[in-house]
């Protein structure tokens, strides 16, 4: 491609030279009669064309190293001897309103609008207008953002702070000022209580044990997934109220927040607890009320071997809740699963290697989409762990026999026991 541009340049030029030639008398050639004189040169040096890219896309134009404002100074870098880019001040940072209150002190977020190769090295701040200035403590950057702290200031008292930028070549002129009174944040509520029910949960707190500089005035309660506040706040209430109940869109686990809020509408320390997920509490014993089979990776299991893993699943459940499993006679827990949203859940546990030989029961318990408990129970031969032989999961049998109650116990005999197919 830029070969061919150049070639078609190239012709250009040199066809409008021939046509010059042919419209003007040519010097240097003998007419009848005429006295032959030097012929000049009328083809000047062709001017030195930029090349364009390989792409076909024009060349760029260049542009001036400096820019000059509106009252005529440099508002860019300026040229150094040798072509080299000389640093200037950085540009003013942009600070922002509501600083944070720490126990003497503010903490400030604002806007470095610095650029390369002009950027901040280091910020300072002024409380006087800028008679004098100091370093920005504990400064860091977080979504776009810069913070910086002053601090050895006087609670309760309202300060008008500016920043600046700094580096080699100098200082920026001062930010904005904003202005605020530095105080102590109220500090966390105490003995946070949670209860969670099938649709919601109810939260209690007790008061903070630091009121802060200007007392409590209101607490705020929220809720979010994963530790980000996506919902509320669910409660504002005053400062004689310590409880909030409101509701949650699954039965899964989210964090709750509770914030105490001064006199001055300043967030106080964030105490923080999950909901956890809607479940029914573990069993103590084999339920004696079966809702279905739990079951393995191919269908129902009837066998299971010590120390090994297996895929346990299930359905029938409340979507979001918790399913918890464990191995009797002796309860063993194995772990729990978050149901799925079609009521399903599937689980690898592992077998514990110590478990005796012989007929265990495994049992999955959570709640149904109406919050009632929900049983899943199987019983299941164990091999591969001790070999001394037990009954497992099972009370002795009371059977009537001529007449009178004997009692059978025994691997050998189970009662009501539910047929099985396939083996793990």
């Amino acid at each position: 491609m830029r070969s061919s541009l150049v070639s078609r340049r190239v012709l250009g030029l040199a066809a409008a030279g021939v046509v010059g030639l042919s419209t003007l008398a040519m010097p240097g050639i003998a007419l009848a009669g005429d006295e032959v004189a030097p012929a000049p040169s009328i083809i000047e040096p062709l001017p030195q064309l930029p090349l364009p890219p390989v792409d076909g896309t024009a060349p760029a134009e260049s542009s001036p190293s400096s820019e000059s404002s509106p009252s005529g100074t440099t508002s860019s870098d300026t040229t150094a001897p040798g072509g080299e880019v000389a640093a200037a001040a950085p540009a003013a940072p942009y600070l922002n309103g509501f600083p944070e209150g720490i126990d003497g002190g503010l903490r400030y977020n604002f806007v470095d609008q610095s650029v390369a190769p002009d950027l901040a090295t280091s910020f300072e701040y002024t409380i006087d207008n800028g008679a004098h200035w100091a370093p920005l403590s504990d400064v860091q950057v977080k979504n776009n953002r810069t913070y910086g702290t002053v601090t050895g200031l006087t609670n309760g008292v309202e300060y008008t702070t500016k920043v600046r930028a700094v580096n080699a070549s100098g200082a920026s002129d001062p930010s904005n000022g904003v202005t605020a009174p530095a105080y102590k944040k109220v500090g966390p509520v105490t003995g946070v209580q949670v209860t969670r029910s099938l649709t919601g949960v109810t939260v209690t707190w007790a008061d903070p044990t630091s009121p802060g500089t200007y007392g409590i005035a209101s607490y705020g309660v929220s809720w979010g997934e994963d530790g980000a506040q996506s919902g509320g706040p669910e409660c504002e209430v005053e400062p004689t109220v310590h409880t909030c109940t409101f509701a949650l869109p699954t039965a899964g686990d989210y964090g709750i927040s509770i914030i105490a809020f001064d006199t001055q509408f300043n967030g106080g320390e964030r105490a923080s607890v999950r909901s956890g997920a809607v479940s029914a509490p573990a069993p103590t014993a084999v339920p004696t009320k079966d809702d279905g089979d739990i079951q393995g990776p191919a269908g129902p299991i009837s066998t299971l071997t010590a120390g090994t893993q297996v895929v346990l699943k299930g359905d029938g459940f409340l979507a979001g809740s918790v399913v918890r499993l464990t191995m009797f006679s002796t309860p063993v827990d194995l772990g729990s699963a978050v149901v799925a949203s079609d009521g399903t859940f599937t689980a690898t546990v592992t077998v514990p290697a110590n478990l005796v030989n012989g007929t265990h029961h495994l049992v999955a318990t959570g709640v149904d989409k109406d919050g009632n408990v929900r049983n899943l129970v199987i019983t299941v031969t164990v091999s591969g762990g001790q070999a001394t032989l037990a009954v497992t999961g099972f009370d002795a049998v009371p059977v009537a026999v001529g007449g009178g109650l004997v009692v059978l116990a025994g691997a050998g005999l189970v009662l009501g026991g539910r047929r099985r197919s396939t083996t793990v």
